[in-house]
């Protein structure tokens, strides 16, 4: 049997992404997080930044994200800036910045050596 492949051509539904107001802010995050990662199995970039994409999930949910991109920074970067102790704590390296006297300053906070 031959399976048809279909190639993704940049148009997107709006209906497909569309959460409106009927979502809560922790499905919009999860919402969000999906579509990145459908986009990336189409055109990949080298790395990813991404803003405090865990700010409106919980605890449980913000472990489980930082999981997923531990086991997918195999293959790609993700440069992830987060006030999460659960994304942190599972972070291969971590920077801290800090601004005093109006300079900002960045400081190494810790590097995991992760195993698999």
């Amino acid at each position: 049997m031959f399976r048809r492949r279909h190639r993704y051509d940049g148009a997107v539904s709006e209906q497909a992404i569309y959460c409106g107001e009927w979502c809560k802010r922790g499905e919009r995050s999860v919402s969000a997080v999906s579509f990145i990662f459908a986009l990336k199995e189409f055109t990949p970039a080298a790395f990813y930044i991404l803003d405090e994409i865990d700010a409106h999930l919980d605890a449980y949910h913000v472990s489980k994200l930082a999981d997923l991109l531990l086991e997918e920074s195999e293959k790609i970067q993700f440069i992830v800036i987060t006030l999460k102790p659960e994304m942190v704590n599972r972070a291969q390296r971590v920077y801290g910045v800090y601004e005093r006297n109006g300079v900002s300053n960045v400081v190494t906070a810790k590097s995991l050596e992760v195993s698999h």
